[in-house]
């Protein structure tokens, strides 16, 4: 049976709170209104339940138990670990493991406020994972909730001022009494309002390329402003796009003769965009890009080779770089005459969020699920407890989550093609990228053309079925418990 986090959780194990800023009535007005419809009840009840144990004037609680929190909410070791998790992935609570296994106290949990308004609407990952969870019609509305209109300027003929001033009420003092240095650092400060994560951090997002392609069509570099690129690396984590789709989208979102991008209509578009790609696989790259991956590929392809994939396994594997996990998951079922559940897709999405497994190599489990073993649904623990099983065998890539499954993942080959891959791109980063025409769709080896469902088992070639049962008897072993 896979392990999952929660299983280390000692819950009679000491664990004190922390508030590191401070906390208003408007910060936790957004909290409710904006962050609790992307956390869940669980998560909102425990922040609010971490925020409620802070002794007044002291910062910090009294030291806790984990089982006085869960006790309280009444969750168990996984709903508590899970509801702290997304608190984590928001930013909202830091967490720390104490070096010293005799101490009394072994986790700290640092809890920070939430974004102002302002910052949230403006920020790029915020605002489209709000969107996603709420719908834009309540987003505007929450925009509406946390915008202010000012009044209407009246004419001032009709008015005349009668306001007492400060010495029409009050005497000066005598003195003066200035307030030290040492009591100004401790007294209570507006929140900054900063992220506590970084979505640019471990992305594989070619930036430079972006901005070469993008001024290869005319935009200066003065567009590509700070709000542009977290936007643009946005977009990129959450949807999957490319640095070739994002370009277009950027593109048609900018006004050549001011040199400035639209923010508002490049959300707008890379949305409309995500809502067709859950009817159509996405576009491949450009014909150069293509040119510098397939150099690669086939230096890599002889080492998978020598491991045992056949040349199908790696025109399979290849397919499956081509596709977000969401789309593709739901292009399946749609062959399939499904549908893809609003579950499924949270499930998804919250594992490529975690950064567990890169979109390609959890292609390789939805389609075995989906395809192989004729799984009707995707189900949470069952994804979840093989993602984790896979990032513990550092299963990172298609071919290796193919040759894992049977077995056969030759750990020092798979070092040394991730490393002669990045050596690849490290070189390809250097060179000047031009956009090229002439992209065509590229769907999976199992989709027929016009939409037809994929063949029966019984219609493909013995190879394919022979291997198709190894596949499901190791699954089935190694999650048997799961199940």
């Amino acid at each position: 049976m896979a392990f999952m986090p929660w299983e280390n959780l000692e819950p009679q194990s000491g664990l004190i709170i922390y508030q590191k800023e401070w906390l208003s009535e408007n910060d936790m007005a957004v909290f409710l209104h904006l962050y609790q419809p992307m956390l869940g009840a669980e998560s909102a009840a425990l922040y609010q339940s971490l925020r409620a144990q802070i002794e007044i004037g002291a910062w910090h609680s009294s030291i806790l138990r984990h089982s006085d929190l869960m006790e309280q909410l009444v969750m168990g070791k996984e709903e508590y670990i899970r509801a702290r998790q997304r608190l984590e992935a928001l930013g909202l609570v830091q967490v720390f493991h104490n070096q010293n296994p005799d101490k009394q106290v072994q986790t700290r949990y640092d809890l920070l406020a939430p974004l102002p308004a302002d910052k949230f609407f403006t920020d790029s990952l915020m605002s489209s994972l709000l969107i996603y969870y709420v719908g834009e019609d309540r987003f505007h509305r929450l925009v509406d909730r946390f915008s202010w209109q000012p009044y209407q300027a009246l004419e001032q003929a009709d008015w005349r001022e009668v306001t007492a001033s400060f010495r029409d009420v009050y005497r000066l003092p005598q003195a003066i009494y200035p307030v030290s240095q040492e009591t100004r650092e401790h007294l209570v400060r507006t929140n900054e309002g900063d992220k506590h994560f970084d979505l640019g951090q471990n992305s594989k997002f070619d930036l430079q390329a972006f901005k070469e392609l993008l001024q290869g069509s005319f935009v200066g570099e003065k567009a590509l402003t700070k709000e542009v690129i977290d936007m643009t690396q946005t977009l990129h984590e959450i949807f999957g796009y490319d640095e070739v789709s994002l370009q277009r989208m950027a593109l048609e979102a900018c006004d050549i003769k001011e040199n400035k991008i639209d923010l508002d209509k490049y959300q707008a578009i890379a949305l409309a965009q995500a809502e067709a790609d859950n009817k159509a696989p996405l576009k491949e790259r450009s014909q150069e890009l293509q040119e510098v991956q397939a150099q690669a590929q086939e230096e890599a392809q002889k080492l998978w080779k020598e491991q045992g994939l056949s040349d199908e396994d790696l025109e399979f594997t290849a397919t499956l770089r081509n596709y977000p996990s969401v789309p593709f998951a739901k292009s399946i079922k749609d062959q399939q005459g499904g549908f893809l559940t609003k579950n499924e897709t949270q499930a998804i999405g919250d594992i490529l969020q975690m950064g567990i497994l890169n979109p390609s190599t959890l292609n390789v489990m939805i389609h075995y699920y989906l395809v192989e073993d004729g799984k009707d649904r995707l189900s949470r623990p069952l994804l979840e407890a093989t993602a984790d099983d896979w990032s513990q065998h550092k299963v990172d890539s298609p071919e290796a989550a193919l040759l894992y499954l049977r077995g056969r993942l030759d750990h020092q080959k798979q070092a040394k093609i991730k490393r002669m891959q990045q050596q690849r791109q490290a070189r390809y980063q250097k060179k000047n990228y031009q956009k090229r025409s002439g992209r065509e769709e590229v769907k999976p080896k199992w989709f027929k053309t016009g939409g037809e469902a994929p063949k029966p088992a019984d219609q493909t070639n013995q190879q394919t079925t022979d291997q198709s049962q190894n596949l499901r008897d190791l699954i089935a072993q190694r999650h048997k418990e799961d199940r």
